[in-house]
């Protein structure tokens, strides 16, 4: 008996340390993108279920048959998964909704974000296994991304949750896409989140991860290209994104409705708010070259501390995942930071491990101001790139001809703009630059 109860305590062991592990690397969207919608994550190899074609057999369900995890031979579904990601790809989210519903304006910001590095996806395999009732499924999809100017494909792995397979409207219920299980906007049922979550605990899942990850991996160390492109460029470009949305936890979703052809924009435009009023007037800015910023940032994750501005220098402490810090200074390189963690840890962390935060002081996107991640042009030849806002701790770090193109990060009412050029971060004059 006791040989016995140890082995039942052993496994619910493993399946909740499983579970848990799938569902950290589905948060951890630092490393990791994956077209399926984000965030914080940022991972290609998304999934919340593998399986093996028809060898994978399930618990019993009620009427005695075995829920088998197989290779998908429904054309519908087929078809389902080609028109998504063919919208995907595009960055077309009014297609899209027309094959997973619902889309929030927050993740149409994210689609369309992430489908600018994409050319294309490809199919490899897609498996099911039915749901919560015969109308529904759950559905495994392995792709293959090809990126815009990368040469190799990345492995991704994505998992759906499809309704109306009996109804006669498929669609993906887009309620349980990894954007909204990792921003929790609306509000999900406790009935389909549990049988995603047995899902994933099936023992199958760790040899279908070794698998992709293997993949991927071996995708990475062949093409520097590409490596550079997922943990650096995107990874930076969605986390900037993620921070500057504005999410509301647990809405109650929209009513689903597939295929309506109905054009919003053609009805009556009586019912209009605002119609023909004064437009309110915009705030006043006032540079104020004097004005003393303070400026914060928040980790994307837990990152060393170290005591120069260098890989090879002495790790004096860690800064946790989320952490907000104080950011002092740009190193003369434009690539690390020396921030302030806490009241007993000063040191430089690197600028792609750091998202820059708006505060009271910020003008980022308010009318005649540079929007966040807008492109500017510098119009003033051998503008000054410099690693602070204040005069008693700035040095140059390059000076920057006209017409160079520079990305916002955020603009102050001292008139300084934060921006990234050429894999530098660094600190330019408003007046320097059109918009």
């Amino acid at each position: 008996m006791s040989n016995k109860n140890n082995k039942k305590q052993e496994f619910k062991h493993n399946a909740d340390t499983l579970f848990k592990k799938v569902v950290e690397f589905i948060n951890t969207n630092k490393r990791y993108v994956i077209a399926a919608g984000a965030l914080l994550c940022f991972v290609l190899i998304l999934f919340f279920a593998v399986g093996k074609g028809g060898l994978f057999i399930g618990k019993k369900s009620s009427s005695g048959d075995a829920l088998k995890f197989v290779e998908n031979k429904d054309k519908e579904i087929t078809t389902l998964f080609e028109n998504y990601y063919e919208a995907y790809a595009a960055g077309d989210v009014k297609a899209l909704a027309s094959y997973a519903a619902p889309i929030s304006d927050n993740e149409c910001e994210y689609i369309e974000l992430f489908s600018s590095y994409i050319k294309a996806y490809k199919i490899d395999k897609i498996y099911t296994q039915q749901g919560i009732d015969e109308n529904s499924c759950l559905a495994m999809v392995e792709i293959d991304i090809e990126f815009e100017g990368v040469k190799t494909t990345a492995p991704g792995l994505d998992c759906f949750y499809i309704t109306g397979i009996k109804t006669g409207h498929l669609y993906i219920n887009n309620l349980y896409s990894q954007f909204n299980l990792g921003t929790h906007e609306y509000v999900t049922e406790d009935q389909i989140n549990t049988c995603i979550k047995k899902f994933v605990m099936r023992s199958e899942v760790a040899e279908l991860q070794e698998k992709v990850d293997k993949r991927y991996e071996e995708a990475i160390l062949k093409d520097e290209d590409l490596d550079f492109l997922i943990n650096s460029t995107m990874s930076v470009a969605i986390n900037d994104l993620m921070s500057s949305l504005k999410l509301l936890q647990n809405q109650m979703p929209p009513v689903v409705v597939i295929g309506d052809s109905t054009d919003d924009d053609s009805g009556d435009d009586s019912d209009d708010a605002g119609e023909g009023e004064d437009e309110p007037e915009p705030e006043e800015i006032v540079i104020d070259p004097e004005l003393e910023i303070t400026e914060y940032a928040i980790t994307t994750d837990e990152v060393n501390v170290r005591f120069g501005a260098s890989k090879d220098k002495k790790a004096i402490g860690k800064a946790a995942a989320g952490a907000k810090v104080i950011v002092i200074a740009v190193d003369p390189w434009g690539e690390w930071s020396y921030v302030q963690v806490n009241d007993d840890l000063k040191g430089f962390i690197r600028n792609d491990f750091l998202i820059t935060q708006d505060n009271d002081e910020a003008i980022t996107g308010l009318p005649g101001y540079p929007e966040k991640d807008a492109k500017a042009t510098i119009v003033t030849d051998g503008a000054e790139l410099v690693t602070s806002m204040k005069e008693y701790n700035r040095t140059i770090i390059t000076k920057l001809t006209e017409g160079t193109q520079v990305t916002v990060i955020a603009a102050y009412r001292n008139g300084f703009v934060k921006v990234m050029v050429n894999g530098k971060t660094g600190y330019i004059l408003l007046t320097t630059i059109t918009y």
